[in-house]
């Protein structure tokens, strides 16, 4: 099993550098200066315990990584991005591999959901920053720590819970 990592900035780089650090097999894709630089030189990655460069192989886009079946896809790109990327997934052959998304916002997850059978929800709780091309940072004062957990929701629970709202709303 190997994680590909799409939007390798803030979140994704600091998620995909401490994934490579623990062994686990990482692919990153990014975009421009930001992919050029970490093709040469690494993605730099700064934390409070130190600076580390971390040896990923990096990709310019979805088409040209060879997703296998147990590939995870991880989706760390902006919320407006989320459309062409899901349609780059299914075009470079992506179908039933899980697609987790950590991005911020409400509907990426529902996106995804319209072409693949496996989507999940994660919860990044960490504090990450795009430093400079090919530079994500991470500063806790408890070190250097990847805090996430997956939040899932049925749709079921997510549809009473909506009902259930809607009918405290009163109106005067």
């Amino acid at each position: 099993m190997r994680i590909v990592v799409v939007g390798a900035g803030a979140v994704g780089g600091v998620v995909a550098a401490n994934l490579a650090l623990a062994g686990t097999p990482v692919v990153v894709v990014a975009r421009g200066e930001h992919a050029r630089t970490m093709r040469a030189s690494g993605l730099r990655y700064e934390s409070p315990t130190g600076t580390q460069v971390v040896e990923l192989p990096v990709a310019s886009s979805i088409a040209d990584v060879d997703v296998a079946a147990d590939d995870v896809i991880m989706l760390g790109v902006k919320g407006q991005d989320t459309a062409s990327v899901l349609n780059d997934l299914r075009s470079a052959g992506v179908t039933d591999q899980p697609i987790v998304c950590m991005q911020n916002g409400v509907d990426n997850e529902r996106q995804a959901l319209r072409l693949f059978p496996n989507v999940y929800g994660m919860c990044v709780m960490l504090p990450a920053d795009h430093l400079a091309p090919g530079a994500p940072g991470s500063s806790t004062s408890a070190g250097t720590r990847m805090a996430s957990t997956t939040c899932a929701c049925s749709s079921r629970r997510h549809s009473k819970r909506r009902r259930s709202a809607r009918s405290r709303v009163t109106t005067s």
